[in-house]
This record gives structure tokens, C-alpha cells and sequence, in this order.
């Protein structure tokens, strides 16, 4: 079953990667994802799965199966630090997420 480039493309920009680093967090080039977008080639069925992971939303969604991408992946018992640390260690930003969280301990809870 093909993957709507589209979708893909929308979804990427929204949950704010540049091809590149979804390129990377995949392990394939730039290139390839825009290749994905414009349905010149479809990506392994492995390769929608950690596309779905990594973007919160279905492979569904990604194949055009359903509508909507993420109505039953939502998660709302993360606070928006916890959010925050999470998308700098999906984007694979170690270095930043490291900053972070050493800032988050040397701070006391209640400290600016």
C-alpha cells in the first residue's frame, strides 16, 4: 500500500522536522524522505512503523487509511517540560537534551 507523501509532509512540518532530520532520526538521507513526499518511492513497512512512532500518529494515517492522525495516540499526562525533553531526544538533539536535564537538576523545584 503506497504512503501519501502528502501526509507525510504535512505531519513532518507540524511536529516541526526538516526532512533532514527525519532523515536522520530514520538513518536514511534527505533525499529519500523527499522522495517518500513525492510518492516516487514507498518506504519499507519497517520504515512507516518508526515514521509513525517518531511523528505520533498512525502508520494508518501515513497510508491513508483513516483521517485522522492521531486521535488515539495522544498523550496528555505529559507535562510540556516532559514534552519538551522528549522532542529534543527524538529530533536526536543528545547535546541540548543533556543541557536540559543538568539545568533541571542543578535547579531546585520552585526555583526560577
Amino acid at each position: 500500500m503506497p504512503l501519501r507523501g502528502e501526509r507525510l509532509k504535512e505531519i513532518r512540518k507540524s511536529r516541526g522536522y526538516t526532512q533532514t532530520e527525519l532523515g536522520k532520526a530514520l538513518g536514511t538521507p534527505q533525499q529519500q524522505v523527499a522522495k517518500w513526499e513525492n510518492e516516487i518511492q514507498d518506504p519499507s513497512a519497517d520504515t512507516v512503523g518508526r515514521m509513525a512512532m517518531l511523528l505520533e500518529c498512525s502508520a494508518d494515517y501515513l497510508l491513508g487509511l483513516v483521517d485522522t492522525p492521531t486521535e488515539h495516540l495522544q498523550q496528555t499526562d505529559l507535562s510540556e517540560a516532559e514534552r519538551a525533553l522528549l522532542l529534543l531526544y527524538r529530533r536526536g538533539n543528545l547535546r541540548d537534551l543533556i543541557t536540559r536535564l543538568v539545568g533541571e537538576i542543578a535547579t531546585p523545584r520552585g526555583e526560577p
